[in-house]
This record gives structure tokens, C-alpha cells and sequence, in this order.
């Protein structure tokens, strides 16, 4: 679960019977919440407020597959990634499981940013984050969009144009 400034993941306690398969059990869990007492400091991407669909789990050898249904599309981009990070996390406990596919209707689901599937084994989702150009504008009082010049200094740009009625920053700009 996350702490309420959503940067850094609290651990719960939880029992979970020994004779079945962990992983599939600490899904549940998630979609469960954190205890009674943890519950007002925390918060779960898993939680009906963000995502109020269903999932349904399969193991296959050291790989689970997490299918959610559609709900999960209308959440954002970084709900999605805070989810994948809180399951990441959770599941990166269980032994000999090393990867973990997120997919809806039992399609690979395209989360901006983040490989899918995952590798648990590096020890943190953090290291499989797609690397993207990122374009920054600033729009002038007179309503002129500009961007930096390629390979232009960002601090000398901002002195260029001080005082920009507005900035953008646009991931994946369509070329």
C-alpha cells in the first residue's frame, strides 16, 4: 500500500494459507486492502475508488498473468503505474515467481512508460521504465508557442523566454 504522498510503498501483515499458491493469494489480498488500523494512512491503488473491476489471476511456470476487465482502462496512466508498482512489490516476495504480465480481456495492456511484462527478479519495476523523449513549450504572452532550440541549454531557454503565460511538458510527441 502506499502512503498517502504516494512515494513510498507500507508493508501489512498478512497470513495466507500455506498450502496454495502465494501470488495468486496476494492479488487477492490487494483487491482485499490493508488492515483496519493501517487503512486511514494508506492508500491502495486497488481500492473500488481507482478501480472498481475485477481481476483474475494465472500462473504459468515462474510467470503470473493479472487479467483485469475494462474498469482498468479508465484509470490514468500514473494509477496504472502506481498499481503495477504496489503489485510489483507485493509479488516480488514470492518464490520462484519472476515475471509478471498485466493484461485486459487477455490482451497485453500498454501502460505509458513501463515495460509489460515485467521482471521481478531486478528487484524493483523502478529499472524497466521505458526511457522517453520528453518536449517541453512555454506559450509567450502574444500567444506564440516555442520549444527549445535541439541541444539548447533548458536553462538558458527558460531565460529566453521568462515569464511564459503557460509550460507543457508532452511525452511521446507524434513526429
Amino acid at each position: 500500500f502506499f502512503d498517502e504522498s504516494k512515494s513510498q510503498l507500507v508493508p501489512d501483515f498478512l497470513v495466507v494459507a500455506k498450502q496454495s499458491d502465494l501470488a495468486p493469494q496476494l492479488i487477492r489480498a490487494l483487491f482485499a486492502g490493508s488492515s483496519t488500523w493501517l487503512k486511514p494512512a494508506t492508500l491502495n491503488m486497488f481500492d473500488p475508488e481507482f478501480l472498481s473491476g475485477l481481476a483474475t489471476t494465472q500462473r504459468i511456470g515462474d510467470s503470473i498473468t493479472v487479467d483485469f476487465d475494462a474498469e482498468i482502462l479508465r484509470m490514468t496512466n500514473q494509477q496504472r503505474v502506481l498499481l503495477i508498482s504496489q503489485m510489483a512489490q507485493t509479488l516480488k516476495q514470492v518464490d520462484n515467481l519472476t515475471g509478471l504480465r498485466i493484461t485486459t480481456g487477455g490482451q497485453l495492456l500498454n501502460i505509458q512508460g513501463v515495460k509489460n511484462p515485467l521482471d521481478l527478479t531486478t528487484g524493483s519495476w523502478l529499472g524497466q521504465v521505458i526511457d522517453q523523449e520528453v518536449k517541453l513549450y512555454a506559450l509567450s504572452a502574444d500567444g506564440v508557442l516555442n520549444k527549445p532550440l535541439e541541444n539548447e541549454n533548458l536553462d538558458s531557454w527558460l531565460v529566453r523566454f521568462a515569464n511564459p503565460s503557460s509550460l507543457a511538458i508532452s511525452p511521446n510527441e507524434a513526429q
